[in-house]
């Protein structure tokens, strides 16, 4: 059950900052017709503005910058496949570890300046997924 509410999470972090199209409400006189007399696809969806200003700390940096998402995307990848391979305490360790890895490697990264920002992500991210692809 605790895997399920951990990939759970994964997966609602992960499409909390994916683009979304929504509908939005559209004016007879600016809509453009189809055939059929609705509305084109173009004209009813647009992607929301602000998605990323509700967001705070880590969760804010990855939904606007698309390296750290795709990063952050792939090592979430890797450790719920380490998570499905492992037994009962691997699975707790494997989660242990990466709680330490985010406390102690990857939150530091986001104190840097905005220049050396990148840098720290990508080196913590790499190093991470590396020691993750060895445990699996």
């Amino acid at each position: 059950m605790r895997d399920l509410l951990f990939i759970c999470a994964v997966i609602s972090a992960t499409l909390a900052c994916s683009p979304k199209a929504t509908e939005t409400p559209t004016d007879a006189s600016t809509t453009s017709e189809s055939p059929t007399g609705q509305a084109a696809p173009s004209d009813r969806l647009t992607l929301p503005s602000d998605r990323c200003s509700a967001l705070e700390g880590f969760e804010r940096m990855r939904c606007v910058d698309p390296e750290l998402k795709r990063m952050d995307d792939e090592l979430a990848s890797l450790v719920a496949r380490q998570i499905a391979h492992s037994d009962h305490d691997g699975k707790a360790d494997a989660r242990a570890e990466q709680a330490k890895w985010q406390r102690e490697v990857r939150n530091p990264c986001m104190a840097l300046s905005a220049s050396k920002r990148g840098q720290c992500f990508a080196a913590a991210y790499t190093s991470r997924m590396n020691a993750v692809r060895d445990a699996l």
